[in-house]
């Protein structure tokens, strides 16, 4: 009899039911595992967007910060600080007041929500319709002052990572956050947020940080921080979002991402080279020039003896601006003057010997370079690392006398290159607007003295002494003197300075006028600025662009240098806008004023043109450069020149570049293989031009052909 097969069947049964069930379950655990991922995805994206959001008002934050420094707006060493987060209930309930309050703790990182009418914003929120919270460093708040130095280097204070450990911001200390953004999502266990109160705060709850354990499960407390500590945020990774035990999301904001965006900036780029050549000509200026010290990478202490140090010297010469940008930039700055005179050879091939002292500018770090601690930065007692700011053979030499090399400026597209620049003292003279603006004097109508603001050419640094000339009816012109007067014969004059004019003036349109000069009067009459001159001999007419003119004992025997952007008929003046050099008071383009033509034809003989356009620019003004070089003792051709030792006919040779590039260091002749000249020209000098006095003159028209011109930057020196 064969046995039952029940038993093994029922078994066999039981099984599959054990193995349909385990299979369910892996099912339902890779289902809700795929569904808790999906989730978590789109609130994740969800999330980003709105901090994404949060994050470029932050950023554009930081860029009006910025702006309003370029132009004047504001002088304090709040230079593109980000704003202070909304840390309490009332009077400022959940950031709906117009600006969030300062922030408490000097230097200190603080917690609290967004500020998000601050930014120009909507209440920013989540997936879960929570407002965002906001954490800041101390090293970036808009806070009170002392701020700390803002720069590229600048250390963020958070370190970000998610549930499981990993390092999401902060691997080194120059990737450490300067701020984040978080997203709190749904409440988890135990969190609990309450929505009255009188008034009902708009984002519900309290924006006390240290209650954040409410929103956030990885901020931890007390805020704020402690001073320039280090801050771990931990936010959500998929396994803590499954699990329940932290949902929260972040963006943030590093160094990098700030300055990556602002230093393309025109006014960023003019704001560092604005403040080192201010450094070089204050530098130039000091007799003897300033010793090098072994602290603080040469730059000395400026808060306690020696007095005679670098840092010392160049405050003295700094207007509020400028010291702000110094105290954000100084830890970037390196000099010496090792006893032995250095030569810089910058990277275009020109080269400065003879430098009593080198100016070097650290740009941006390299991938090898860190600027994290004391040693490495350097203070007022520490010496600091010099390899951690330059490159190459700048490294290796520092701060021993040789030849140091690098560019004259700083562009952000070779941010990392050494800025060099020599330093020497002069046997000439030199002026500038940045030390000597109140020696110039004013006379004529529509002269307009002060520091650059908001109504200021665009992209002008902020600080900086200006001189405008405004239109005025009437028909005298404006004038500004420089009331000394300079040794030509036997010397090397050299003259920067920049402009720009009010209204546009395109081509085929609006003729605006008239224009301005640049024109050196004879010496041994006195200056044309004395008050007991007649007011005719201290400025001339609008129509002559307030130059004094041929029948001025004065203006008789004169240079120009003529920027025209009004044709006159009656000086022979082409359609287009020009600039050209003439003498003796006369603007008219003629063969019998001793020019080499009667056309302005686009040659460089005298008279440029071309491109047509230099001058005529439509719909906003362009900013313009103009570098002029006088050389004496030089040959009949002006092919050759020694001021020093003057050649047989004792020529002079006037030489103007406009918009040249790299051009404003005026202590070496600009190299004219590399650079032509706009326009040059060959002179037999009067004996009464041995010395002569030097002004800026203007005449500029109101009503319908109304303009005006803004110069600064105004540079001069004679050796």
């Amino acid at each position: 009899m064969n046995p039952s097969p029940s038993v093994p069947l029922r078994q066999r049964g039981a099984a599959l039911l054990v193995l349909l069930l385990a299979l369910g379950l892996v099912a339902a655990y890779f289902g809700l595992s795929a569904y808790n991922r999906a989730l978590h995805n789109e609130r994740t994206k969800i999330n980003a967007e709105t901090l994404q959001q949060a994050r470029e008002a932050l950023l554009g934050a930081a860029d009006i910060d910025l702006d309003a420094h370029s132009k004047g707006l504001i002088t304090d060493e709040s230079f593109g600080r980000l704003p202070c987060p909304d840390v309490t209930q009332l009077p400022n309930p959940g950031g709906q007041a117009s600006v969030a309050p300062d922030c408490p703790a000097t230097a200190r990182s603080t917690l609290g929500r967004l500020p998000w009418r601050t930014l120009g914003l909507p209440p920013l929120r989540d997936n879960a319709g929570e407002c965002l919270w906001y954490a800041v460093s101390g090293s970036i708040k808009n806070n009170t002052t002392p701020m700390p130095a803002l720069n590229w280097d600048t250390l963020g204070q958070f370190i970000v990572q998610d549930a499981g450990g990993n390092i999401l911001a902060g691997k080194t200390p120059h990737e450490q956050a300067l701020a984040v953004l978080l997203a709190p999502a749904h409440a988890l266990g135990g969190q609990s947020r309450p929505t009255s109160g009188s008034p009902p705060p708009e984002c519900g709850g309290t924006a006390n940080t240290n209650n954040n354990a409410s929103y956030l499960e990885g901020a931890g407390s007390p805020w704020p921080q402690a001073l320039a500590a280090t801050t771990t945020l931990t936010i959500a990774d998929i396994t803590s979002f499954s699990t329940g035990s932290n949902n929260d999301s972040a963006q943030w904001i590093t160094p990098a991402g700030l300055f990556d965006r602002v230093k393309h900036r025109s006014s960023f780029t003019k704001n560092i080279n604005q403040m080192i050549d201010n450094i070089v000509t204050c530098a130039s200026s000091v007799t003897p020039v300033p010793p090098s010290y072994p602290a603080f990478k040469g730059l000395g202490n400026r808060s306690s003896p020696p007095a005679n140090n670098l840092l010392d010297d160049i405050w003295s010469c700094a207007s509020d601006q400028q010291k702000a940008l110094l105290t954000n930039w100084q830890n970037n700055l390196l000099y010496t003057r090792p006893g032995t005179d250095s030569t810089v050879l910058l990277n275009n091939g020109v080269t400065y010997s003879g430098c009593t002292a080198v100016l070097l500018f650290g740009g941006e770090r390299t991938a090898s370079q860190t600027r994290a601690s004391i040693s490495q930065i350097g203070s007022d007692s520490t010496p600091g690392d010099p390899t951690q700011y330059l490159e190459g053979t700048n490294a290796s030499l520092f701060p021993a006398a040789g030849t140091y090399t690098g560019n004259a400026r700083y562009n952000p597209n070779s941010g990392s290159t050494d800025i060099a620049r020599c330093i020497k003292p002069y046997s000439g003279q030199q002026a500038s607007f940045a030390n000597d603006m109140g020696s110039f004097a004013s006379s004529g109508v529509g002269v307009i003295t002060g520091v650059s603001d908001g109504s200021s050419p665009p992209g002008v640094a902020a600080g900086l002494n200006t001189v405008r000339f405004n239109n005025a009816a009437g028909s005298s012109g404006g004038c500004f003197w420089y009331p000394t007067v300079l040794q030509l014969s036997g010397k090397v004059l050299r003259a920067y300075y920049e402009f720009w004019f009010s209204d546009a003036d395109p081509s085929g349109g609006a003729d605006r006028g008239n224009g301005f000069t640049l024109q050196l009067v004879r010496g041994d009459l006195g200056s044309p600025s004395l008050p007991a001159n007649p007011p005719g001999e201290q400025c001339g007419l609008q129509t002559n662009m307030g130059a004094l003119a041929s029948g001025d004992p004065r203006g008789v025997i004169s240079y120009l240098v003529e920027t025209d952007v009004h044709q006159d008929a009656g000086n022979n003046d082409p359609a287009e806008n020009h600039t050209a050099l003439l003498r003796n008071g006369n603007l008219t383009h003629s063969l019998t004023n001793g020019n080499p033509t009667a056309a302005c034809n686009g040659t460089a003989a005298g008279c440029r043109h071309q491109p047509a356009d230099t001058f005529e620019e439509s719909p906003t003004p362009k900013l313009h450069r103009q570098r002029i070089e006088i050389h004496t003792g030089c040959d009949a051709t002006c092919s050759n020149c020694n001021a020093a030792a003057p050649l047989a006919s004792n020529s002079s040779r006037l030489t103007v570049w406009v918009d040249c590039s790299d051009c404003q260091d005026i202590s070496a002749d600009l190299d004219r293989s590399a650079t032509p000249p706009t326009v040059q020209r060959c002179y037999t000098p009067n004996p009464e031009m041995n010395s002569v006095y030097l002004g800026l003159t203007a005449g500029m028209r109101s009503g319908a052909s109304q303009q005006s011109v803004t110069l600064w930057n105004f540079d001069l020196r004679t050796e």
